[in-house]
């Protein structure tokens, strides 16, 4: 007979090759001999959620919590089945229970999703209620928070609410897929445009952009177009590492990690008063870029023109405020998931797209 670790393993291969429905199955067997495994119910919590059986899913997760307290995954199952079935309130509860269960040690990973969560209560428009409330609770180090520093205009703080929403998609993308998606570059025009509210004409995929130096130039050139038809006062690029091989920035002297780091880049751009120019060259050359960064993407953007583009000129009382982020992969969990790192700002030196918005 086999053993629940060996079943536990059969169900985790299952799960990896997307058989959600064997590796469910291979879970339950493996509770019969081991019924009292936390980790069996939350790895079988997960296969279910994939499944959409979220009544089971839920019920798994919250026997796992039962079971063991200190399991992260299992407070996580559980917002993830609240979150899936509309529930934002009762999931950041969820999680901020599971934060105090775990003494913090769970926070990494447990607060990306309390943000998230947020941002989707915020977007349903409950600011005004307990969400923002829940929201306001998270912990430190979102996006919008730009570092401490209060954005320096509405247009500012409209374009870093938008990568907000976009970098926390982008990390539930990794964390669920790994690298397996298709870049995305998703742009904030007169309707909006949000992971939660999405708007279909305002984002586009790019699936062979970033092959070869001549595909990246012809997409930047439909991205720019695409920018001036919707008069776009933001661009959000969501860019898999595993799909890029032309630019190669991480062979770049400012590069941080190993070039083995697997991960996803996002970029921002956005159009902001003039006079938060100052601001924003101070903080490109805090993270790295300075003076190169923006020469960079000068040289980058007249390069592509030369090919024809259809973004016009900048107004003169508007400037470019450009961020970049990097959310790194840290393997897998017992239960196969992706684990993902809180998202790391890095040099504009190493954007991989020229200017799009004009």
């Amino acid at each position: 007979m086999a053993t629940s670790e060996e079943l536990r393993e059969q169900g985790n291969a299952a799960f990896r090759s997307g058989d959600f429905l064997k590796a469910a199955a291979a879970y339950t067997r493996a509770l019969k001999v081991d019924p009292g495994s936390a980790v069996l119910f939350s790895n079988r919590a997960l296969a279910l959620l994939k499944l959409n059986k979220l009544t089971k899913a839920l019920a798994d997760a919250e026997e796992c919590t039962r079971l063991d307290p200190s399991n992260v995954k299992g407070w996580y199952r559980r917002a993830q089945v609240l979150e899936v079935q509309g529930h934002f309130e009762q999931a950041i509860d969820v999680l901020k229970a599971g934060s105090e269960a775990t003494g913090g040690a769970g926070d990494s990973e447990l607060a990306p999703l309390i943000k998230a969560l947020g941002r989707k209560l915020r977007d349903q428009g409950r600011d005004s209620g307990a969400g923002a409330a829940h929201a306001a609770k998270a912990p430190p180090g979102g996006v919008a928070e730009n570092g401490g520093r209060a954005p320096k205009s509405p247009a500012e703080a409209e374009a870093l609410a938008f990568a907000d929403a976009w970098l926390g998609y982008a990390s539930e993308q990794l964390q669920e897929h790994g690298t397996d998606f298709a870049p995305t570059v998703h742009f904030l025009a007169g309707g909006g445009n949000t992971p939660a509210r999405p708007q279909p004409d305002a984002s586009v995929q790019g699936m062979q952009a970033f092959s070869d130096p001549a595909a990246l130039g012809e997409f930047v050139n439909f991205l720019r177009q695409k920018s001036s038809e919707l008069a776009a006062r933001a661009v959000v690029s969501i860019v898999p590492k595993a799909r890029v091989a032309f630019p190669q920035t991480w062979a770049h002297p400012l590069w941080p990690y190993s070039r083995e780091q697997d991960g996803v880049f996002v970029q921002l751009q956005a159009l902001v008063p003039a006079a938060d120019a100052t601001t924003n060259k101070a903080a490109a050359a805090q993270a790295g870029g300075g003076a190169k960064a923006q020469k960079r993407q000068k040289d980058a953007g007249r390069a592509t023109t030369d090919q024809g583009s259809g973004g016009g000129n900048t107004p003169a009382a508007s400037t470019q405020l450009t961020k970049l982020w990097f959310v790194r992969l840290a393997g897998r969990d017992d239960g196969g998931a992706f684990k993902v790192r809180t998202p790391h700002e890095l040099p504009q030196d190493l954007a991989l797209l020229p200017s799009l918005v004009k």
